[in-house]
Formats: C-alpha cells, structure tokens, sequence
C-alpha cells in the first residue's frame, strides 16, 4: 500500500496491541523475508476464496478447530469410465486452455490421451498407431480438422480410421453439416459437458459398421445472455476441474489472460492491415477461451468480431475490437471476484 505498506503498519500494530490477530494478504509468488514476518498469525494468497479466509478467521480468533467443510456432491466423473469405455484417444486441439482442459477431464475419467496439435500432426500420429477415438478440433494452424478428416476418410484402410467427433466454439447447424460432409462422425460443442463428452465416447465404442448420428446429435447453443459471466458455467469450470481446481485454476487464469492479450492485439493488427481470415481466426480462438470460463460478454463480442470477419465486413471492427477491451477488462475483475468466493 502506499505511504505505509503492510509490514510497516504491522509494525506499528504491535507497539499499540501485541495480541491483535494479523493476516497478511498477499500474491502468489511473493517471499517475505523479514523479521516482521513473525508478527502475522496467518497468509493468505490473493485472489483469496471465501474457504479459506473463513478458515483463517475461524482459526486466528477461536480455539473451536472448527473448519469450514464444502458440502459433498456426487460427482459426475466416473473414473473407471475408461475401464467401461476403453479407447485409445487422439486429442487435436491447439489451444492451450482448451487443451489443458479436455485432458483434465480425460483424466477425470480415467483416460491417457495423446493430443496432436493441428491436422498434420493428426496423419502422422494415426500413421504411427490407430486410435479408436479422435477429438478433432476444427480450427487449427497448417491444417483445420476438416481437411485433416478428409484425408484420413480417403487415404487411410477402412479397419484404421478412427471415430472422429468434431469439437468447436461455433455450435451451429451449419457448422455440423460441414463436419458430416468431411466424413466426421459427432459433433460436440466446446466448452465441453462431461454428459455430452460421456455420450459421444459410448457412440464411439467399436462395433461392426459405423453408425453415424447426424440426425441425433444434441448441439447446445452458447447462450446470448448479455451478461459479464455466467454463474452456471463457472460452476460447471469448477466442476470439471474437482479436487485440483485450487491449483489448475490459477494456472488456467493465468493462461487465459495472456492469450486474451495477445488474440486482442492480433485483431488489432488484422483489423489495420484488412486481413479478415486472420481477425476471424484471432476472435474465434477468444471466443472459445471466454465460452470455457462463462465470460458471456466477452464470448459474444468475439462472435461478432468472428462473424464480421467471415463476411469480409470490417467497418465496425474499431467499435467492437474497443468493446472486446471493455469486455476483457470487466472479465478480468469479474474472474477475480468468482474465485475468491468459489
């Protein structure tokens, strides 16, 4: 703090009240190496979670023991899932918080998958082994998974082409025609639903003749509430994540700050040079970053920036890309303030 910073007000606490209770508040990282440390009963990391600092004040100013117990809910990961459903998975993905997020849940079910970072890298693994399973991202850098599909359905035998479930930010009707086209077999909207991944593993189980579900598969639309952030898909972000959300989470904070940061400027510069496929591709990847968080607004500027973009219409990418940094800043500060709480 300005003028006074925490230890020197410590400090000066101690000369006025020795037994008064101190809880330094501090960021992640930080070592204090001072002999004012000893003048502070507990440390907190900032963000702080309402858990925590309940525990804290429980145990700084009462000898009870007592501590604050998250009530138990059943769990809709079932880690012998993989024992039920064994596949050998391909993950195709190359964004980094959407890939850190789908291997989470892999492993929640008790999955080991491999993950290819774009179309290319798909031939090469599936030319080294057969998976049952590709979770095929559609937008990716050298090669998108359309085209990597395509080759895979041509250039491959029959008894070594996997189960391709498309997976993307875009849940339209147009987009999961594309997928049937190339010669995918499901479609699942990103962020994922463990009960929509779960469904699409039991669709993918090997049997005689593929059975397509074209007709069948249930597409959730990301919603078009205007809000900053959506509890509800918080709530689902903390689920996925369970018993590790303390330290993924940070970490997947952390991440979808500095992608968030960088896929503004990459507008930014596409927007001045006029190249619309590289502004198309920049909001997309941050539409789909701000969908796996719940960041409705966000989410939906990006769409709009996304969907400008794919019609070559660049007039008011100013207005939204000023949007976009508004949109950004109230998600950082909403962010903050659902995690100290979960």
């Amino acid at each position: 703090m300005p003028e006074m910073d925490g230890l020197m007000l410590a400090e000066a606490i101690q000369e006025i009240n020795e037994t008064l209770p101190l809880v330094m508040l501090t960021s992640a990282g930080t070592h204090i190496n001072d002999k004012r440390h000893d003048y502070f009963s507990a440390f907190l990391t900032k963000p702080i979670k309402a858990s925590q600092l309940y525990n804290t004040l429980i145990e700084v100013l009462t000898d009870s023991g007592q501590t604050y117990v998250p009530k138990e809910e059943t769990s809709r990961y079932d880690s012998e899932t993989a024992t039920r459903i064994p596949l050998r998975i391909l993950l195709a993905e190359d964004n980094q918080t959407n890939k850190k997020l789908a291997l989470h849940i892999l492993k929640r079910l008790g999955y080991r998958a491999d993950v290819s970072s774009n179309g290319l890298e798909v031939l090469t693994a599936l030319g080294l082994q057969t998976y049952d399973l590709v979770l095929m991202d559609m937008q990716m850098p050298e090669m998108d998974g359309l085209t990597a599909t395509r080759h895979i359905r041509e250039d491959f035998p029959e008894d070594q082409q996997p189960y391709i479930v498309a997976i993307t930010a875009n849940a339209t009707v147009e987009d999961r025609e594309k997928c049937f086209a190339a010669g995918m077999d499901d479609y699942i909207s990103k962020p994922f639903q463990v009960e929509e991944l779960i469904a699409a593993l039991e669709r993918a189980v090997p049997q005689s003749g593929k059975a397509k579900v074209n007709a069948k598969t249930t597409i959730k639309p990301i919603t078009t509430e205007i809000t900053v952030i959506d509890p509800i898909s918080w709530q689902q972000l903390l689920d996925t994540l369970g018993d590790e959300a303390d330290i993924i989470l940070p970490e997947l904070i952390e991440g979808f700050y500095e992608d968030a940061e960088r896929l503004i400027t990459d507008a930014h510069e596409a927007a001045d040079k006029g190249d619309a496929d590289l502004l198309r591709r920049a909001a997309h990847t941050l539409h789909s970053n701000a969908a796996s968080f719940g960041l409705t607004m966000l989410a939906q500027v990006a769409d709009a920036l996304e969907e400008d973009a794919k019609r070559g219409e660049l007039g008011s990418v100013d207005e939204l890309l000023a949007h976009a940094q508004t949109a950004y800043e109230q998600a950082q500060t909403a962010l903050a303030e659902v995690y100290a709480n979960s």
